[in-house]
């Protein structure tokens, strides 16, 4: 029985889909299957993905279904007894998949491992030269109570589980377009034990043509996958909610100020931060309320060419 899926699904991602599977074959542990689901692409992905040389690896051709229903597909037409979940725009450190592994190993009682993350504006800076280290530190048999505030895994890419946890909780919901990852992890924490690799594994690759780019949606999505989160919260951090929807709103805004540039995104953008510190009024002391809120005082002041350089180096610090 293989020991590891590796389940990669990919929509129109030609000009990436390549260099992410070259990430998995450089891993330095072997013992994997590479299922590829092509979400109904209209490029060239399948074909791509189909010239590799690559014997582990299998491509299913789908019609459109969406991420969640996607990453489902794959799963149900793999057979290792580990699945590993990667976009098909981002990569892994070559030892990714063995310090997925040699966590879940070493604590049966864990059902979930995940890592730290390099996150780079490709549109900004077309090299993974340019990085922000999101870490998080959540461990052990509480750490879905990290996961109520926040999506501790942060991205699709960094989601490690055994097969047994991913079908006692059925999946990825296939209602949610955005979110869904985060809304998953907090159902496999609810049920076990959370094994945390505190080293970076992998490069989550920000562009606008990225599933996050198109912002109402996600946002709408989020705020969805939030509340299922806290239909399942014990009862007694359901009153983190309302801080959590005003970070949420803070988090969209800052979304808005990093990847657009028009005049209307920065209106949405003010009107998030707005909504968010309205919701719970002491976020405003928190660090990504105060950045969201520079960024928007330096637009309301300077000239609009020097604003948009002066954002887009701050955009690269911004939490």
């Amino acid at each position: 029985m293989t020991s590891v899926s590796i389940i990669i699904p990919a929509y129109n991602a030609e000009k990436f889909i390549v260099e992410t599977i070259k990430s998995v074959q450089r891993q330095t542990f072997s013992d994997f299957e590479i299922i590829v689901v092509d979400d109904g692409s209209t490029d060239q992905t399948a074909s791509l993905v189909m010239q590799l040389e690559e014997p582990r690896l299998r491509v299913l051709s789908v019609e459109h279904q969406g991420l969640s229903a996607t990453r489902n597909r794959g799963v149900a037409a793999s057979e290792g007894k580990f699945l590993a979940f990667l976009d098909a725009d981002d990569l892994w450190t070559p030892n990714t998949l063995q310090l997925y592994v040699e966590a879940l190993t070493a604590n049966a009682a864990a059902d979930l491992s995940y890592g730290w993350t390099y996150f780079w504006n490709y549109d900004l800076n077309n090299s993974s030269d340019v990085t922000k280290l999101i870490s998080h530190s959540a461990t052990g048999a509480t750490a879905y109570r990290a996961m109520l505030e926040r999506n501790i895994v942060g991205n699709g890419s960094n989601i490690f589980v055994r097969r047994s946890a991913f079908d006692a909780v059925g999946g990825f919901d296939q209602d949610l377009t955005h979110g869904e990852d985060w809304e998953f992890c907090f159902r496999v924490a609810l049920q076990g034990e959370v094994a945390l690799v505190p080293q970076p594994l992998v490069y989550y690759r920000q562009h606008s043509t990225s599933i996050c780019s198109d912002f109402e949606p996600a946002k709408t999505s989020f705020f969805k996958a939030l509340d299922k989160i806290y239909d399942l919260a014990p009862s007694e951090y359901k009153a983190l909610k309302v801080k959590v929807q005003s970070s949420m709103y803070i988090y969209v805004a800052n979304l808005y100020l990093t990847r657009t540039n028009t005049k209307s995104g920065i209106q949405s953008a003010r009107k998030n931060w707005i909504d968010g510190i309205l919701k719970y009024p002491s976020n405003i002391i928190k660090k990504q309320a105060v950045s969201v809120g520079l960024k928007l005082f330096i637009f309301s002041i300077l000239p609009e060419n020097f604003s948009k350089t002066l954002l887009q180096a701050l955009g690269n610090k911004s939490s």
